[in-house]
């Protein structure tokens, strides 16, 4: 059995990934090379975010005005699932009404007689008043953010504590409590097209958005070691991780076996940064 998903998705994202990639490792490369002093780095790495949020605007354009259509044409389905499953077992059960009571409102009418038969297209409409969204926004960015403080200010302890290293804590600890199981869901609900844009997305948005924007802003700060500089393992991981990751997805549909080989591949950088230095 196999799961397709949009080609037009898949590649955009792929190649936006190679080309941050390719904006970090150029920096790296010529630090760690020693082809440019500190003056240089500076100079290549602002250049380099002005172009990265020039390209994620263009980005966003591209997915949600000029080529709209196209980003969201549905991928096929795959013939061996039912378009209505059923959750069995009592524990399922259990948790299913749970979560269905949770998300229903108060005297709201369910639009589904049966909360333990769900569809997979099915059109949820928002129901949460929208100040009551942004506040919960709010308060949970708020709460985020002390949450990152305490793990970064944790990282020292944790790897002299318990001797591992801080390239393992960056690169696996740190991403495997980061993230959560929606792109889990959305595979098994045979949405890889979901699953691609929340796995992805993430990615995108944190490389060709928010690390350019703090380079940037670091400029008026005089903050002068902001940079695109990071450390060359991890550099090579991304990059050995994203030439994978375009080859995996250039026929447009996954096996079990393209899972097994992006498994593997995390394994080899966790392998690799559990025993560096």
């Amino acid at each position: 059995m196999s799961q397709k998903y949009n080609k037009t998705v898949a590649h955009t994202c792929a190649n936006l990934l190679s080309l941050s990639s390719a904006s970090l490792l150029i920096p790296t490369a010529a630090h760690l090379l020693s082809q440019t002093n500190s003056a240089g780095l500076r100079k290549q790495s602002r250049g380099a975010s002005a172009v990265l949020l020039c390209v994620y605007f263009a980005y966003l354009f591209f997915q949600y005005k000029s080529h709209a259509d196209i980003w969201n044409r549905p991928s096929p389905r795959t013939e061996k699932r039912r378009r209505y499953r059923v959750v069995e077992g009592a524990a399922k059960k259990g948790l299913a009404r749970i979560g269905y009571m949770f998300c229903a409102i108060p005297g709201s009418k369910p639009e589904l007689e049966d909360p333990l038969v769900y569809f997979d297209g099915f059109d949820w409409q928002p129901q949460l008043h929208l100040y009551v969204a942004l506040g919960m926004l709010a308060t949970s960015t708020t709460l985020i953010a002390f949450c990152t403080q305490f793990a970064v200010d944790s990282i020292d302890n944790l790897s002299q504590n318990a001797n591992i290293s801080k390239a393992f804590i960056g690169l696996i600890l740190l991403p495997i409590l980061n993230n959560d199981l929606a792109p889990i869901t959305h595979a098994l609900a045979d949405e890889m097209d979901r699953t691609i844009e929340v796995t992805v997305g993430k990615c995108l948005q944190t490389s060709l958005f928010v690390t350019p924007l703090m380079v940037l802003l670091a400029w008026p700060m005089k903050i002068d070691n902001m940079t695109l500089s990071f450390d060359g393992f991890e550099i090579v991981s991304l990059f050995a991780s994203i030439l994978l990751l375009n080859y995996l997805i250039m026929e447009g549909e996954s096996t079990w076996i393209q899972g097994v080989l992006l498994v593997a591949d995390w394994a080899l950088i966790a392998i690799a940064a559990f025993f560096a230095e």
